[in-house]
């Protein structure tokens, strides 16, 4: 797989998707504790690339 080099808020949105994935399997299952911890990781880092790709957008 191939990142382009400087592009943060793509893999930021990845890892946001992937752990909102496996926060809704946890609640799921029943892991209340784990599913709140990776859901809410999930929103920051989700959160977090949206803002690293609008600061890039003004800036260039």
């Amino acid at each position: 797989m191939s990142i382009p080099r400087g592009d943060s808020s793509l893999l930021l949105m990845a890892a946001a998707g992937i752990l909102l994935a496996a926060g809704l399997g946890l609640l799921l299952l029943g892991k209340a504790a784990w599913a709140s911890a990776c859901l809410l990781t999930g929103i920051v880092l989700g959160v977090a690339g949206r803002f690293t790709a609008l600061i890039r957008r003004r800036k260039g």
